[in-house]
């Protein structure tokens, strides 16, 4: 983990996770972004490592904090396999200042309170496709608030195609799948002013696109594909966010235009989408 200013300079580490394989009390493999809490400390995951019980070597997660002042980090929570499932993909703020999370092990929907420390856990229902043995079959991501107050992420079922939008209340109750997108899901996803989600979809149809869907059934909106190896704008886009004047930014993974002798390795770009200021 490390900062840097918004001027590009006081790059520094403020924590380095163990390596792979090797078992770390402080948490491995970070997951999803890093959020604010309402006391101005940085909160954040790791999927595996912490000192949970009934874990496998590598430790089922953690929930960290850092304090900006002065870069200490420390870890507020650790996964217990049994009771909170492990691998967890991420932190979604509240509006109370907690935490929501998913773990993709065990299936479980978490509620995070930062001023206590305590943590409580929901198992969520997943429909197994036939011949899965459990949730495992299942992958999620990261979660985010919807324009209703309950929880919206993508589900993804391993060796199959399908993938999509699932909606459930914040107390882990009334579990929706949406049908499966064509597109290629993101990692996380977004609600911008329109009232709807957009992401940045993988390279289904060549490399990559900007898609919003809707809250209410999942269906898709509208569909950018401006990307390409010889593009300016690059290829591949990875994350996506809404700035204060409506347009949307994000960052690809590949492509743009660089100085002959240079590879082009990825650009940030923006997007005009018609949206109202946030």
């Amino acid at each position: 983990m490390f900062r840097i200013s918004k001027t590009g300079t006081g790059f520094e580490v403020v924590h380095k996770f163990c390596s792979e394989g090797v078992y770390c009390s402080d948490g491995v493999y970070p997951a999803g972004g890093l959020v604010v809490g309402v006391d101005g400390n940085i909160y954040g995951a790791t999927s595996q490592g912490g000192t949970g019980s009934n874990c496998p070597g590598d430790g089922c997660g953690t929930i960290f904090r850092v304090t900006p002042s002065s870069g200490e980090y420390e870890v507020v929570y650790s996964f217990n396999l049994l009771t909170d499932g492990e691998l967890p993909q991420g932190l979604t703020p509240a509006p109370d200042g907690t935490f929501y999370g998913i773990t993709v092990e065990g299936g479980k929907l978490f509620h995070f309170t930062p001023a206590t420390g305590a943590l409580q856990s929901t198992a969520l229902s997943f429909p197994l496709p036939q011949g899965c043995p459990g949730f495992a079959c299942f992958a999620a991501s990261v979660l985010v608030l919807g324009p209703n107050g309950n929880l919206y992420g993508f589900y993804t079922v391993y060796d199959s195609s399908a993938a999509g939008l699932f909606e459930v209340q914040t107390n882990g109750s009334n579990l929706q799948l949406f049908p499966a997108l064509s597109s290629g899901i993101g990692p996380e996803i977004l609600l911008a002013s329109d009232g709807n989600f957009w992401f940045p979809s993988f390279a289904v149809s060549g490399y990559g696109e900007i898609v919003s869907i809707s809250p209410s059934d999942g269906a898709v909106l509208q569909t950018f594909s401006p990307f390409s190896p010889s593009a300016a704008v690059g290829a591949d886009p990875a994350v996506l966010v809404q700035a204060t004047h409506g347009k949307l930014w994000g960052t690809t993974t590949a492509g743009g235009k660089a100085t002959k002798g240079h590879r082009a390795s990825g650009t940030i770009f923006s997007l005009d989408a018609g949206l109202l200021p946030r």
